[in-house]
């Protein structure tokens, strides 16, 4: 029995480029399609359709629902991070790309005044974005995130716990553990963010489902971690080691 479609859906600044890189060193250039989001919805049934029959995984900020173009099994998978560190994360990087469709308007804001504008773009960013994402519309709710998730992804690594997360869906795909680096981190984001204890209790409201599923899935990922056998919490071990002395190495260079 072939395995299912891998469908990556990509959550905009949650380590998505590195886990992107990931992907392509498991699966034949052939073999994977890389989401194009410039496309229109007829466009993009047009390049499924064309080279379904090759395809064994999708990667790209896919929010959910693209399943329904395929015809044949699918499963999803993702990475989930902290909101509001996410967020942060999201508005310096728009700042820092021209060719950003929100750069136009958030170029010359503060993050104070980007988390408080009232633009519908922006509020996306700000309220609940990775429930919306999961949810794949415009009107998300946290039972249908949390079904979508039970549902259709068979894994859901953790930003802050990356090399876990990666060990783990290595394991659950069966491949051998990866050594990555990480890819497209935001450069321009300053050490110390310019927010009070207000505006961090005022986007921990805006975000009170992403919240909730960032817990749920943390939680999972730990249990996971627990079920290991004794011979994989020691293959674990030795990645984290193998992991931790390639940032060593990294950091030194810099």
């Amino acid at each position: 029995m072939k395995k299912p479609i891998l469908i990556y859906a990509h959550i905009p600044k949650t380590g998505g480029t590195t886990m992107r890189g990931i992907l392509e060193k498991k699966f034949d250039e052939l073999n994977y399609l890389k989401y194009p989001a410039n496309k229109s919805l007829n466009e993009m049934k047009a390049i499924i359709t064309d080279r379904e029959p090759e395809i064994q995984c999708v990667y790209g900020h896919c929010r959910f629902g693209i399943h329904q173009y395929f015809h044949k099994p699918h499963t999803y998978m993702t990475m989930i991070r902290k909101p509001i560190s996410r967020l942060i994360s999201a508005f310096y990087f728009i700042k820092s790309q021209k060719e950003n469709g929100l750069y136009p308007l958030v170029k010359n804001m503060t993050i104070r005044e980007f988390i408080y504008h009232q633009d519908p773009r922006i509020q996306v960013q700000v309220n609940n974005f990775q429930t919306r994402f999961l949810c794949g519309h415009a009107k998300p709710t946290l039972k249908q995130a949390i079904s979508h998730l039970k549902q259709h992804f068979s894994f859901v690594g953790i930003t802050e716990l990356y090399p876990l997360s990666v060990f783990l869906f290595c394991k659950k795909q069966k491949w051998k553990s990866v050594v990555y680096k990480r890819e497209n981190t935001t450069k321009t984001k300053p050490d110390i963010i310019p927010l009070d204890k207000d505006d961090y209790k005022y986007l921990i409201t805006k975000n009170q489902s992403d919240y909730y599923l960032y817990n749920l899935c943390r939680k999972k990922l730990l249990d996971q971690q627990k079920k290991l056998t004794y011979i994989e919490k020691k293959q674990l071990i030795q990645y984290l080691n193998v992991y931790q002395n390639r940032s060593k190495k990294v950091t030194s260079n810099r």
